[in-house]
């Protein structure tokens, strides 16, 4: 069966699945920093600070209890964004109202918030112990996190 993105986006899919099997570590760090790179939030600070900072650095620091501890609790955080991404999509469809006093969310504010979700999915991806579709999965959040395929390939 196909991976997705070769459903999506063949070409790209191609330009990953190009990528040499010793080099897919650091293709990978670097693929997740640029999904995140214009995101101070998820740069710096004490849940994702140090995920960053390992992709950054190779990997260094990824051993360490504070690495652990700031992983889990970012697969904490990602969640909780998936649910607010779910409620602010069942606002915007009117399933939901909104609290009193709150606005309805704009299309914008959803996509934004769907976007970074997906980025950040690639972010934990790459942090993952290698197996073989990686690349093409953190390809693929990317591509669901609205990076075009020029600033995904780029980053190969």
């Amino acid at each position: 069966m196909a991976h997705p993105l070769e459903m999506v986006s063949p070409v790209l899919a191609g330009a990953v699945k190009a990528v040499p099997k010793e080099k897919a570590p650091a293709v990978a760090a670097g693929m997740a920093r640029a999904g995140v790179s214009g995101a101070s939030a998820y740069t710096q600070g004490q849940v994702w600070g140090p995920l960053y900072g390992a992709l950054a650095n190779n990997g260094e620091g990824s051993g360490t209890g504070e690495f652990a501890a700031a992983r889990e609790a970012a697969k904490g955080e990602l969640r909780s964004h998936e649910l607010d991404g779910m409620e602010l999509l069942a606002r915007l469809e009117g399933r939901v109202p909104a609290p009193v006093g709150d606005a309805p969310p704009t299309r914008g504010e959803y996509e934004n918030h769907r976007n970074l979700t997906w980025r950040l999915r690639a972010m934990l991806t790459a942090l993952e112990d290698p197996y073989p579709e990686q690349l093409l999965d953190i390809a693929h959040c990317l591509h669901n996190g609205g990076m075009n395929d020029t600033d995904i390939t780029q980053a190969l």
